[in-house]
């Protein structure tokens, strides 16, 4: 879970056009990035690393 106020420039993602993506903090160009197990944490590092890719599921509702 991300916490933080949606009126700084620290709040400001973009994401790619691909299936699977990158979501990019527009301020440090880095992106969101873990080691890939569900229990890790998520934190920032250069977007061409291969644990930078997310591919996001609408959850039905």
């Amino acid at each position: 879970m991300f916490a933080g106020s949606c009126d700084v420039n620290a709040s400001d993602w973009r994401t790619s056009s691909t299936t699977n993506k990158y979501f990019t903090n527009v301020s440090t160009g880095l992106c969101l990035h873990n080691s890939g197990g569900q229990a890790e944490a998520v934190g920032l590092r250069v977007c061409r690393a291969g644990t930078a890719l997310w591919t996001v599921t609408k959850l039905r509702s």
